[in-house]
């Protein structure tokens, strides 16, 4: 909306501002999902969104004076480099590909309190065995015991806390294929593949 010459500070933002149900509305209309209470993927809905604005964008580009701007989907897109290299005939191709997220695999190996996550598990099994026995203690393969007094009831989850440069490692860490088709040899073999990040968008 546009704000006239008298609106300064919370007046010119809230005139500017779109209401969270209002916008939730807009963007999930017709959508089996997306237009319902239900929780819903933040990835989906975040992909949902860019797809209805290149729809937008394309429609009425010329309309809104946007014809010679790039897309907004653009401003989101990180290229990769995949290199991948065939380990019979030491042939390397590389190709590029663009996407508007980077999904990372979660290596719980690499988490950083592996010891307090473990012993957190351990008394859960034993409050479990506590509850389905119906004793007053359960007493564990190393001496340690969990009873209904010493029990204070529901504790705090211990999370694994995993660094995000592992995470970043294993995206770029070697990975290899079995049924690789190499051009160089007519049949499949298998490959090492690695990507990394070509380019950056301005908004990740």
């Amino acid at each position: 909306a546009a704000t006239g010459a008298a609106e300064t500070g919370d007046d010119a933002v809230r005139a500017n501002a779109v209401r969270p149900l209002s916008f939730k509305s807009l963007v999930g209309r017709g959508h089996s999902e997306f237009s319902g209470p239900r929780q819903q993927d933040a990835l989906e809905y975040f992909m949902h969104l860019l797809e209805q604005i290149a729809r937008l964008e394309h429609a009425s580009g010329d309309r809104l004076g946007l014809a010679s701007a790039p897309p907004t989907k653009s401003h989101f897109n990180i290229t990769f480099e995949d290199r991948v290299q065939c380990t019979e005939s030491a042939h390397v191709s590389y190709r590029r590909h663009m996407e508007p997220v980077v999904q990372l695999d979660i290596p719980m190996e690499a988490a950083i309190n592996k010891d307090e996550v473990e012993s957190y598990k351990e008394r859960e099994a034993k409050r479990q065995k506590l509850k389905e026995s119906s004793a007053d203690a359960y007493i564990g393969q190393n001496s340690s015991a969990v009873t209904r007094e010493s029990d204070g009831g529901a504790e705090e989850p211990v999370i694994p806390k995993v660094p995000m440069a592992a995470c970043l490692e294993r995206l770029t860490s070697p990975a290899h294929i079995d049924d690789y088709f190499s051009a160089v040899l007519g049949r499949r073999v298998r490959a090492s593949k690695t990507t990394r990040f070509a380019s950056f968008p301005p908004y990740l």
